[in-house]
């Protein structure tokens, strides 16, 4: 029981230490309006802002887009290296379209589901869309959960067969 203990209180404090490393980049797009077949390139758009950011240090957890579309027909999708997320529905009203109240915003997240962030990180447009933000949350890429799980099953004490006085040798 105790040993159990041990390896959950373990387990909970990398979780904490995991949380507090998170990294959140905000991408503005100040309402720029985007036509059906549009990329937007979240890596060079980082670059723009940050251009010493190392991308290879990290691994994207998930997209949040702040975003309308003209007749809420619009669809986003989450391209990274050769994955693509499913498309997420941008909402939206046509006479709210040209209307700059942060109310007529919507947020739409995008999580990314693959084990690796190497390659493209894409959002392909579906529709006609105004993008006032883009949220990028990501994480180290030293953090690995395979090693949480050795920590976890090495902390509980190993089972000993017992001896049963039969064919084996000293």
């Amino acid at each position: 029981m105790r040993w159990t203990m041990f390896a959950l209180v373990l387990l909970l404090h990398q979780g904490a230490a995991a949380a507090a490393e998170r990294i959140q980049i905000v991408l503005p797009f100040h309402d720029v309006a985007l036509i059906p077949g549009h990329v937007v390139r979240l890596k060079a758009e980082t670059m723009r802002i940050h251009p010493d950011f190392d991308f290879s240090s990290v691994d994207l957890d998930s997209v949040d887009i702040v975003a309308k579309s003209r007749m809420g027909q619009g669809h986003i999708a989450l391209r990274v290296g050769n994955q693509y997320s499913e498309r997420k529905p941008i909402p939206g009203r046509k006479p709210d379209y040209d209307d700059p109240a942060a109310a007529s915003f919507h947020s739409v997240s995008i999580r990314h589901h693959g084990a690796s962030s190497n390659g493209l990180w894409q959002l392909l447009v579906v529709g006609y869309i105004k993008i006032r933000r883009v949220v990028l949350h990501m994480r180290p890429r030293n953090e690995d959960v395979l090693s949480r799980r050795a920590v976890t099953f090495a902390a509980a004490p190993a089972r000993v067969p017992q001896d049963t006085g039969s064919n084996m040798t000293r």
